[in-house]
């Protein structure tokens, strides 16, 4: 997957964890919230260039590997 790819799916996945996040009652939030910033850091990662292989779990678990080519 190219990295704009990978970088828009993972901003997909932290809108559907914050949508997630909202409807929770607060018991769930500080495991929502661990993953959103979990993911927030991945994103970050991902448009710096310093990963290049991930998996994401939600909603749907796939194993993603960036190929700039």
């Amino acid at each position: 997957m190219r990295r704009t790819s990978a970088v828009a799916l993972i901003v997909d996945v932290r809108q559907h964890l914050q949508n997630q996040l909202k409807g929770h009652a607060a018991s769930d939030t500080h495991k929502l919230q661990a993953a959103i910033d979990d993911v927030t850091r991945l994103l970050l990662d991902v448009r710096a260039g310093r990963t290049n292989d991930f998996e994401i779990t939600a909603p749907t678990p796939l194993h993603i590997t960036i190929s700039d080519r």
